[in-house]
């Protein structure tokens, strides 16, 4: 994590937050005997926190909305975020605990990253050999995935949300937070299988290639419901409004539209896959869609269409009881959810 405490919420409650491009989400989360229980959620528009000096009156005013929403007064907050500026890398370094790496990595990127990259901060996940006896044998290295934000950014989302009195446990990105939504939810298929997990934001899109649970791959692509949004106003002559609002009510007609926006993601999948498979000696046989765009289920049939791959339209919230959004939003929370159900 970039920024926080590896501690387990209290009491069992986790209060997940997920700063998107296009829309905050929030969720808060209990474990009970029965599993886990939605106890609230929230979607509302996002705003820029960009204001390098002090919080915005705007962004507090909404932040303390968001939080009034949820109707709970446990103030304790799990936060994952999305920027086009975050990138990933894989690289090979000398095998240490992974809290030592980060702080390796903080301390002097320039020196294992090869690349000076000051003024970021860093979060790392070990990635999975494809080798499963790799584990098994002692290595001086060890392969990790190295996941990184401005140092600004993440400052100013803390103070943003220090200004109104939520304590910040920790802030991740979601790039990596999804994953543990999926492993929630699909937990004996990522002990079986290799998976394709699909993060489909407003300006950009993850591509996690996952085994056991843990990533082998992941890639970003500046991709999302933006650009459907985009090539709809160009094919439709509409305002981007009402690009938008035909976009969340899609139709079986607009297929030909649809499948013209998604090209570019569709390239990237279908040669992310052929590598994997070829890399890895393993066949990719389930595919799984989130992120605010999944919602409309035409863009996972379109997408499985065009790759050649069944690809689902994921909940991230499945199998919760209580207070549980409908399927057309619920796919959203696949980062609010995952940041916050590692911490029950």
């Amino acid at each position: 994590m970039f920024f926080g405490r590896t501690r387990n919420a209290k009491y069992g409650t986790a209060i997940g937050l997920d700063f998107g491009s296009h829309q905050w989400k929030a969720v808060a989360l209990h474990r009970t005997e029965q599993g886990i229980k939605v106890d609230g959620f929230v979607v509302v528009p996002s705003l820029p926190v960009d204001n390098k000096t002090s919080v915005d009156q705007r962004v507090s005013e909404a932040l303390q909305a968001l939080h009034t929403q949820l109707k709970t007064n446990e103030r304790r907050v799990y936060v994952s975020f999305s920027t086009p500026s975050a990138w990933t890398i894989e690289v090979e370094l000398p095998s240490m605990p992974i809290n030592e790496v980060r702080g390796a990595l903080n301390l002097n990127s320039a020196r294992y990253l090869r690349r000076d990259l000051a003024g970021r901060c860093f979060d790392v996940m070990e990635l999975q050999e494809g080798d499963k006896d790799a584990k098994a044998r002692k290595s001086p290295t060890m392969k990790v995935l190295v996941a990184g934000a401005p140092r600004e950014e993440v400052m100013r989302l803390r103070n943003a949300l220090q200004a109104v009195r939520l304590h910040v446990e920790s802030i991740e990105l979601s790039v990596l937070t999804v994953i543990n939504s999926l492993q929630r939810t699909h937990a004996a298929l990522c002990e079986q299988e290799v998976l394709l997990l699909l993060d489909i934001g407003a300006r950009q899109t993850s591509l996690n290639f996952l085994r056991n649970g843990q990533p082998m791959l992941t890639r970003l692509m500046p991709f999302g419901g933006m650009q459907i949004s985009e090539r709809l106003v160009l094919a439709l002559g509409v305002s981007n409004a009402e690009a938008d609002r035909q976009k969340c009510a899609m139709t079986q007609e607009m297929a030909p539209v649809i499948d013209d926006a998604l090209q570019p993601l569709a390239r990237e999948i279908r040669s992310s896959i052929d590598y994997v498979e070829r890399q890895f000696e393993c066949e990719i046989r389930h595919a799984f869609a989130g992120g605010g765009s999944a919602g409309n289920e035409l863009v996972s049939q379109r997408l499985s269409t065009v790759i050649g791959l069944p690809i689902a339209q994921w909940n991230p919230l499945e199998g919760c009881t209580g207070d549980v959004p409908d399927k057309s939003i619920a796919p959203s929370f696949a980062g609010a959810v995952g940041v916050a159900i590692s911490k029950l």
